[in-house]
This record gives structure tokens, sequence and C-alpha cells, in this order.
């Protein structure tokens, strides 16, 4: 006579427990052992999907960038930024395409690209190519998130935000004014200048706006959690839905 199985566990045809092969670890998992669930675990799934590994593949990126200006190889510092570069348009591309978008993509991205362009212009001023003035209007777009960051944080908000506020034209503008400033001090000195002021500008309205975007999130979401913020791409998703 066959044992009996755990309560509540279905047989096949055969008799025998069902077994289910767990992705992605790829572990045989039992009746008798509990399915993996929880954010953890979605969190370590997302982690692993096409757009979130090519938005960390910056990070090495960043350090490879930092070497080969340290090392006055300009041409190759200036393919490893077109590498980041091209990194950072197929993720959104990816994502968007196959319909991987995430919560924790919205999180990986916005910060493999801070990684990347702090190291970048860090290693820029010590190799003698961007002035300290020069330094700082490169990075006025995070020293004016940095300043909504600290708030958030102290409210306990930081990632709930980041994870719901959108992406904006002006804040991808500065990006890619940020990798021209960048690409101008390895190869086109004459032309740094403008690019920096405007990299400054642009990245200043993009800081207003995230400012904007993170206060209404935060205070719509401080009477109800579980609703999207608003102009989200969630919520422009659910009133999609609704709509039909």
């Amino acid at each position: 006579m066959p044992r009996s199985s755990a309560p509540g566990t279905r047989r096949a045809r055969s008799g025998k427990p069902r077994y289910v092969r767990c992705w992605p670890s790829g572990k045989l998992m039992g009746p008798t052992t509990p399915p993996a669930t929880g954010p953890s675990f979605r969190h370590r799934r997302e982690l692993v999907l096409a757009p979130n590994l090519l938005s960390l593949a910056r990070v090495p990126l960043a350090a490879l960038f930092a070497f080969e200006v340290g090392s006055g190889h300009e041409r190759l510092a200036l393919a490893t930024l077109a590498s980041a570069a091209a990194t950072d348009v197929a993720d959104g591309y990816w994502a968007r395409r196959f319909h991987q978008e995430t919560p924790l993509g919205r999180i990986v991205d916005p910060t493999a690209d801070k990684i990347f362009l702090v190291t970048a212009v860090v290693a820029l001023a010590r190799a003698g190519r961007l002035s300290p003035v020069a330094l700082v209007l490169l990075g006025t777009r995070e020293i004016v998130q940095l300043a909504l960051a600290a708030v958030l944080a102290t409210r306990g908000t930081l990632l709930r935000a980041s994870a719901s506020t959108p992406s904006s034209p002006a804040g991808k503008l500065t990006t890619v004014l940020q990798a021209a400033a960048a690409a101008a001090a390895l190869v086109l000195p004459h032309a740094r200048r403008p690019l920096v002021v405007a990299a400054a500008i642009w990245g200043l309205v993009a800081g207003i706006e995230y400012w904007a975007a993170g206060i209404t999130c935060v205070s719509s979401r401080s009477y109800d959690r579980d609703r999207p913020c608003p102009g989200s791409r969630s919520e422009t998703g659910a009133r999609a839905q609704a709509a039909k």
C-alpha cells in the first residue's frame, strides 16, 4: 500500500506526488517544500532579468573607465563610455519591448547611472580634464535629487518613491548631455564648456521635476500606500485597464 502524501498534496495519475522545478535556481521542489515567495524572492527574480543585468554592467564599466582615464588611454576610455551609454539605451528598450519593467529596475537603472557618472567625473577631474567647478555643474541634478533623497529617507519612503517616480524627458536629456560632456573632456576640450553648462541647466530642471514628482508621490501614498503615484506607469496602466 503506497504511503500517504502530505496533506493537500496532489498526486499524478501514477500515484506519485508531483514535483515542481523552481525557476531560476532549477531546484526541484517536493510536496512538502514550501514555495519561495515574498519580496526577497521577487527581487532576486527581477534582478536577473536582462534589463537589470544591463544596468548593473555599468558598475564594472565605471571602474574600467576610471582606470583607463588614470592610465592615459583616452581612446579606450571613450569606447568604455560608449559601451556604458549603449547599455543605458538597451536596458530601457529591452524592458519596454519584452514587458520586463519592474519596480526594482526603476531603482537599479538610475542608481547605476549615478555610480557611473560620479566615478567618471571624479576620474576626469583627477586627471585634470575637468575643473572642480565643471565637476559640480555636471552633478547639479544629482545634488538636487540628493537633498530630496535625504528628506525621503528620514520618512522611510525613499525606496517606494524611487520605484514609483516616473522618468522625465529632462532627466534623459541631462544624462545624454553628461555623457557628451565626459566624451568632450576626453577628445574635444573646446566643446566641453557649453556641454557642461547645458547639462547643469537641464539637470536643474530635472531635479526640480524630481522634487515635484517625489513630493506628489509621497503625499498621495500617505493616504493610500497601495495606490500608484500620480503620473507613474503603474497608474497609467491601471487607468487603461479600467477603461477597458
